[in-house]
């Protein structure tokens, strides 16, 4: 092989492996930066899913709190006037609330949401439905039905039993959609 042949394949090896590097470079610089930018998106919308979670537990375990104010009260036929007030008070975000727990997914955690809305605005109604029933009779009545108020205050136990497990499953659900980074399985 003559001189000249070696050094045209020389250069001809250099320029190769020139290109090789700044290919592999290329390469691994676009995957830094796509897998920063996952990471980015990944922590953004955790901070987000994590914002819209916690306002729907806290909402529903003062739902779940008043709750438990109101049905000892009615068990003991007693008035709930001021009570229950506090409670439609707290149990009216709790459908926003669970719209954007839909929104912030996964489906699982949205239908543990759903779930424990269903049941605190079926409480919600049952005692509104109460309450514009007494007050068809008499704004002081909240005694005169015994048997009715007795009644309510029993439904009302089993509805705060089915809420707390709702809940602590829709907690348990979100906590794992949280920690969900992203990693392919």
């Amino acid at each position: 092989m003559d001189a000249g042949l070696a050094g045209v394949l020389g250069a001809l090896a250099g320029a190769v492996s020139t290109a090789g590097a700044a290919l592999v470079t290329g390469w691994s610089a676009r995957e830094t930066a796509t897998i920063g930018a996952r990471a980015q998106h990944l922590q953004e919308r955790r901070g987000a899913r994590e914002a819209c979670y916690t306002k729907f537990l806290d909402i529903a375990y003062a739902v779940f709190a008043e709750l438990e104010k109101i049905v000892p009260r009615l068990l003991a036929v007693e008035s709930i006037a001021a009570e229950l007030d506090a409670f439609l008070d707290t149990v009216k975000p709790i459908e926003r609330a669970r719209r954007e727990v839909g929104f912030a997914g996964p489906e699982t955690a949205h239908e543990a949401a759903r779930l424990a809305t269903r049941i605190a605005t079926r409480v919600q109604w049952e005692l509104e439905h109460y309450r514009n029933s007494v007050a068809l009779v008499d704004a002081e009545s909240f005694t005169a039905n015994r048997n009715q108020t007795r009644v309510l205050g029993e439904s009302l136990f089993y509805k705060m039993e089915e809420l707390k497990p709702a809940v602590i499953q829709f907690e348990e659900i979100a906590r794992k959609a949280l920690q969900d980074y992203g990693a392919r399985r």
